[in-house]
């Protein structure tokens, strides 16, 4: 009965942010696109869900028959997280994704719905962001962005304790 007492539960979503509005168009180098911040418990899991939209591009690249489509290029999806209030580029980093992106029609792309796990951070308040960048020079191939979309959102979840 020892797994059933209250702290060894998951404690469900302790942040969230709905609704992600577009973001500007990012290159080359890393940019933070979304923070979200959140009181940490001590020796705990956090898992940091992202669902976005849209991995959009801009026509920098683009295949000049409309009628086909590739990938032409990369977004780097990172989680960063620090203490306080805010959270930058040089914050840790706790996961990394990437997404294919297409030519710059805004209706072929993909989106991302992306888990990243943040385990066993200090106790107090904390703050994580999704930064995003470019894998292949921008100049050539494009720069990334998310559209907005009404069901995207950045969720903090407690997923249970950490144990050493």
């Amino acid at each position: 009965m020892g797994l059933l007492l209250p702290g060894y539960m998951p404690r469900g979503v302790v942040a969230i942010m709905t609704n992600l509005g577009t973001t500007d168009y990012i290159g080359d180098t890393e940019t933070m696109v979304f923070r979200l911040p959140f009181q940490a418990a001590p020796k705990r899991i956090y898992r940091v869900h992202l669902v976005a939209y849209s991995a959009d591009t801009d026509g920098t690249g683009d295949n000049t028959n409309a009628n086909i489509r590739y990938a032409k290029n990369s977004m780097i999806i990172r989680g960063r997280w620090a203490s306080g209030s805010t959270v930058s580029t040089s914050g840790t980093a706790f996961g990394e994704y990437r997404v294919a992106v297409f030519d710059d029609d805004s209706s072929t792309s993909s989106g991302a719905d992306v888990a990243f796990y943040l385990v066993n951070p200090p106790a107090g308040q904390l703050t994580v962001g999704v930064s995003i960048a470019t894998a292949r020079a921008a100049a050539t191939y494009g720069q990334v962005r998310f559209l907005a979309g009404a069901m995207s959102a950045l969720v903090v979840e407690d997923v249970g304790p950490y144990s050493e």
